[in-house]
């Protein structure tokens, strides 16, 4: 089965969010903490700037500045805007782009992520590879053999 995508920034972002999982999360609630400290702290002492500008202005980062990261690094890196390409067999995946090309047996991915709109492969703990699922839907299959019908929806899923 042969599937052509492209990644969106959203596309990529999902992916990293996904990637993040529950730190991902935790970072952001750190950021209202902050920010809901540093408004009462504004409220209770009006004049004294430092007890509140600071943890308002690291509060705002970690709730807004890991997605803007993000995009900017998707922005930034053409690469990963190109047109890209698999080819799904029983033995593993070939993937392609303009700028390369990689060869896999399903025995070299350890795990895989499944999100709303993505699967992300995996190769190591932090190496991953992800493809759109509408690509794999339109493909006729799933991209992922012998995956366990009982966590297909759960997210982490043995490949072996």
């Amino acid at each position: 089965m042969r599937l052509d995508y492209e990644l969106t920034e959203n596309d990529f972002l999902e992916a990293q969010a996904r990637h993040g999982g529950i730190r991902t999360r935790l970072v952001q609630v750190w950021g209202i903490l902050l920010v809901a400290a540093a408004v009462i702290s504004a409220i209770s002492h009006p004049h004294n700037y430092s007890s509140f500008v600071l943890p308002l202005l690291f509060g705002v980062f970690l709730l807004f500045g890991t997605k803007l990261l993000t995009r900017r690094s998707y922005r930034k890196d053409p690469r990963l805007q190109q047109h890209f390409q698999a080819v799904v067999s029983d033995t593993g995946i070939d993937f392609s782009s303009p700028t390369g090309s990689t060869q896999s047996m399903w025995s070299a991915f350890t795990r895989y992520v499944e999100s709303r709109n993505l699967f992300l492969l995996y190769q190591s703990p932090t190496c991953f590879q992800p493809s759109p699922q509408a690509c794999v839907r339109a493909g006729g299959g799933r991209i992922i053999p012998r995956a366990p019908q009982s966590e297909a929806g759960l997210g982490d899923s043995c490949l072996q």
